[in-house]
């Protein structure tokens, strides 16, 4: 792996994606946590979202879920999602984290599996 590689696949991220239901939020978080995918899960309950979907002005409670990660599994993380999930079409978007304590990346390093693993 290259150095420039090797510099983005360590960048800290935060994935967010939104569930119908508490259960699936869970499920998707437990997962990629024990897969050591992820090192923290969040979620944040009663979002209301409101987006256009066929044409047609919808609002729906969800969840969000807030994962703690490194660049080097998000396709990992995508894939995982995407099995688990019903929408057709499931957000899915990464942030990169500018300013992160060093403690809480450093703790995130030791429980987060650093080599690339493309199997979910």
């Amino acid at each position: 792996m290259t150095k420039v590689i090797q510099v983005i696949n360590n960048q800290p991220i935060i994935v967010m994606t939104s569930c119908p239901n508490l259960e699936l939020a869970k499920d998707i978080a437990k997962i990629l946590v024990e897969k050591k995918l992820v090192a923290c899960a969040q979620l944040t309950r009663n979002v209301e979202s409101i987006y256009e979907w066929q044409g047609q002005i919808e609002s729906s409670t969800e969840v969000v879920l807030s994962l703690k990660t490194f660049r080097l599994h998000w396709e990992t993380i995508q894939t995982q999602i995407i099995k688990m999930h019903p929408y057709k079409i499931p957000e899915m978007i990464a942030v990169d984290m500018v300013n992160i304590s060093e403690k809480y990346e450093a703790w995130m390093r030791e429980v987060v599996n650093m080599t690339s693993d493309k199997e979910c």
